[in-house]
């Protein structure tokens, strides 16, 4: 039988814990990876913290098959879990690191927040209120432009649980986008996204493992549910998901669920900070994958590279097509695929 320690590595890595709570969790995981960090930081070379993260994201899908090989095997968890909690920890700190450092620019420029950029916050974008309807892109892309400490006001927002701004431009393509069919959504934080696209008419059911409560105010229309509770309760056929954590442990079970014939995911371009890469790749061998065309020129900020990305399953690979013997006639994309 394993550790209690080991156990705890388990159970955190399979719910995706904020951060905060993995370094109180695992005070000398953490230090060895904060020790890491700050030398490569302190280079202030680009090529070397690339490089630093390629190696960490080239360990933890090392780890990650070692951990599946396993079979749940002692063995295979004392050695896999303390490597990928340590990995998980890098890739949250680096993009925690890097909106610190935007921040940190501004202020070297000038102190603190100036009264200039915190009424346009607060008075004409109207930080307070981006989670109670949707923004105007056009007011947004005309207002953004006035802002000088860019990087700060980047960081408030992310500091208030809003990793990105939806339009009401946004929200109308998004709900063209899914349609008629019943939506889930994973990780669905406090439940703004789903709010704006039920109020354009979308049947769409919300669901969070609510482990960021510290920093987060779920809305009601959020159930208790993680990501991988919800696939197997729903078996849904439309999943959706914003800005899932970088390397998470719940996007393989999406294209892993028979029943997921659509995922859609928004997130940034930027690898440290959003999705499960691997994952992602391995599931072209059953999906085509597509961005939705313009639909992220319509969230802000636009500093956060943002990109909407479409999964399709292929009709002939789906496991239920392929076990009835018949194929339902759904679009076929894979001519998208780019």
């Amino acid at each position: 039988m394993y550790s209690n320690e080991i156990e705890k590595m388990r159970q955190a890595f399979n719910t995706n814990l904020p951060l905060e709570s993995l370094v109180a969790m695992f005070p000398s995981e953490w230090q060895e990876v904060d020790q890491l960090l700050n030398a490569v930081l302190s280079t202030n070379d680009p090529n070397k913290v690339s490089t630093f993260m390629t190696k960490t994201k080239q360990s933890m899908t090392y780890w990650q098959e070692h951990l599946r090989t396993g079979n749940g095997q002692s063995a295979a968890l004392e050695k896999s879990l303390p490597p990928l909690i340590r990995g998980r920890m890098t890739f949250a700190a680096m993009s925690d690191r890097l909106h610190g450092m935007l921040a940190a620019q501004d202020r070297k420029a000038q102190p603190g927040l100036s009264r200039y950029n915190q009424f346009l916050a607060d008075k004409v974008l109207r930080f307070g209120k981006v989670k109670s309807f949707p923004s105007s892109a056009l007011w947004w892309r005309l207002c953004w432009r006035l802002v000088t400490q860019k990087g700060t006001l980047i960081s408030m927002l992310k500091r208030g649980g809003t990793y990105c701004v939806f339009t009401d431009e946004f929200t109308r393509r998004l709900a063209a986008l899914l349609g008629a069919m019943p939506v889930i959504e994973i990780g669905a934080g406090d439940g703004t996204l789903g709010r704006f696209l039920e109020i354009r008419g979308i049947n769409i059911t919300c669901t969070d493992d609510l482990s960021w409560g510290h920093q987060i105010q779920f809305g009601k229309n959020v159930t208790k549910l993680s990501a991988k509770a919800a696939l197997d309760h729903y078996q849904p056929t439309q999943v959706l998901c914003s800005w899932p954590p970088p390397n998470n442990a719940f996007e393989s079970a999406v294209f892993a669920t028979a029943s997921v014939k659509t995922y859609v995911v928004i997130g940034s371009r930027h690898r440290f900070a959003t999705s499960n890469r691997e994952a992602y790749l391995q599931a072209k061998e059953q999906f085509d994958v597509v961005e939705a065309p313009g639909l992220a020129r319509y969230l802000f900020p636009p500093e956060l590279d943002s990109e909407v990305l479409i999964f399709r399953r292929r009709e002939s690979l789906d496991p239920r097509s392929a076990a009835s013997g018949h194929n339902d006639g759904a679009h076929d994309t894979r001519s998208q695929t780019h």
